[in-house]
């Protein structure tokens, strides 16, 4: 089920019903008996849903890019910058 629900709206829904779990022994008439479970645990609610991140403080690494596996070739070896250069020395060989 991940990806069905953004992830602020869940914990939306989870401040909306730790508010109204901690809520619930007075809303019901309860209050009496038993409340401090319920204040409790929709404190707990109230906080995750406050304190989580939407967003992860680190992102993983992006995956690498495929290499062949063996030797490298003389192109993969040598930088984009020597290639450049070869390049144009063959266009004036070619134009010459």
């Amino acid at each position: 089920m991940v990806g069905v629900l953004p992830m602020r709206w869940d914990l939306r829904i989870d401040l909306a019903v730790g508010l109204f779990l901690a809520a619930s022994p007075w809303l019901f008439g309860f209050a009496r008996g038993v409340w401090v479970p319920h204040v409790a645990f929709g404190a707990f609610a109230v906080a995750a849903g406050l304190l989580t991140r939407t967003v992860p403080k680190y992102a993983p690494a992006p995956p690498e890019p495929y290499k062949r596996a063996g030797r490298r070739t003389q192109r993969e070896q040598e930088p984009r910058s020597a290639r450049r250069v070869k390049q144009s020395q063959r266009r004036r060989q070619q134009h010459s």
